[in-house]
């Protein structure tokens, strides 16, 4: 009992001292205040591509393999993608990688590998595919200054082997990741 009541007379010692002063004027306290920012990372990506081979002229082509661009957006870039890296100190090593889920539609002739994508305006071809392994289409160290502009250009390798569909779908995804 002794010791239940030595607490309680200690406590408002305790408590007293933390974070009051009383008595003559001018009193202080102090606070610690703590900061905790992230490595924080972002990325748009901001608009689809379609390939609508009902409004290309001259297809199906005369010889084949043949490439052909998205029809919309009708010009480069397809696809409008930027990219950020917040708060990451110097040596801190980040990477933008793109990935495909799978063939869009293998009936109709057209595999994910059919589908290529390069930098706008770089022209420096790579097919899409879905291994283990992501493709990476840029990395660095530390901060980017803000925004930073990675438009893609897309095409499709024709081959003659493609059955009529009334649309095929598939999903790239990009991403953004601190390593």
């Amino acid at each position: 009992m002794r010791r239940f009541i030595y607490l309680i007379l200690l406590i408002p010692f305790v408590v007293f001292a933390i974070g009051t002063s009383k008595g003559d004027s001018p009193q202080s306290q102090t606070a610690t205040l703590t900061l905790k920012i992230s490595n924080s990372v972002g990325i748009t990506v901001n608009n689809d591509a379609e390939w609508d081979f009902t409004t290309v002229p001259n297809f199906p082509p005369d010889v084949f393999p043949q490439y052909y661009y998205p029809t919309t957006p009708a010009s480069s870039p397809y696809q409008q993608l930027e990219y950020m890296v917040y708060g990451a100190a110097v040596g801190v090593l980040w990477e933008v990688i793109v990935s495909g889920d799978g063939d869009p539609n293998p009936a109709c002739g057209i595999l994910l590998g059919d589908i290529e994508f390069s930098v706008a305006g770089a022209e420096s071809w790579t097919p899409f595919h879905t291994s283990a392994t992501p493709d990476q289409i840029a990395n660095g160290s530390g901060k980017t200054a803000g925004w930073v502009s990675l438009n893609q250009d897309y095409r499709v390798n024709i081959d003659g082997d493609e059955v009529s569909t009334v649309g095929s779908t598939v999903t790239i995804t990009y991403t953004i990741q601190t390593l």
